[in-house]
């Protein structure tokens, strides 16, 4: 009889060992589609970015400058906001101070340059503590900046970028540290 009992007991200890990897796996499978179709919650974001520029004067020689920036979360993940940078430069007039003659721009350009130095006419640049701001999935928010120029400024470059706080810098694992992001570049004309 003692031939026969131990695959026995080997027998109950698989059956035992199958009914928990059978519940801890029901669980997993549970808590996964919880999150993703419930709570349609998934890895990584996806964000859009998007620039509404409106400009009036404010005096005889210079307009208030009114950058809306639009931040869609089109995905399925709560995006925390850890910052949002804005940039605007002049791109028209030309300014020979700042990037030279036409023809030396042209020649840094066809040296692989992809993008002049425009002249900033302001820069700013919101950060929030983790948790002060997110997006929900589907939802919008705005950033605003206000900038006075002159009038001569006949057009102008808004560039934006918000930070991925789900890709920043891992101290512990270097090598998978990417600090990315979204941006964008817009183009408005003023002398209108």
């Amino acid at each position: 009889m003692s031939a026969t009992q131990p695959p026995n007991d080997i027998k109950d200890i698989v059956e035992i060992v199958q009914g928990i990897v059978t519940s801890a796996a029901i669980v997993i499978a549970g808590f996964w589609t919880y999150i993703v179709f419930v709570k349609r919650r998934q890895r990584y974001p996806r964000m859009k970015v998007q620039h509404e520029v409106e400009h009036w004067p404010v005096s005889a020689d210079e307009r208030l400058l009114r950058v809306v920036e639009r931040i869609s979360n089109i995905g399925e993940v709560l995006v925390p906001l850890e910052s949002v940078t804005v940039r605007v430069q002049q791109v028209r007039p030309w300014r020979d101070d700042a990037l030279g003659t036409v023809v030396a721009a042209r020649e840094r350009l066809g040296e692989g340059v992809a993008e002049l130095d425009w002249p900033v006419l302001g820069e700013h640049k919101n950060k929030w503590r983790t948790g002060d701001q997110e997006i929900e999935p589907t939802e919008t928010d705005e950033v605003l900046y206000d900038l006075v120029v002159d009038k001569a400024v006949e057009s102008i470059s808004v560039y934006t970028y918000v930070k991925n706080a789900y890709k920043k810098r891992d101290p512990i694992r270097p090598w998978r540290s990417r600090e990315i992001g979204w941006n964008t570049t817009t183009v408005h004309q003023l002398d209108q």
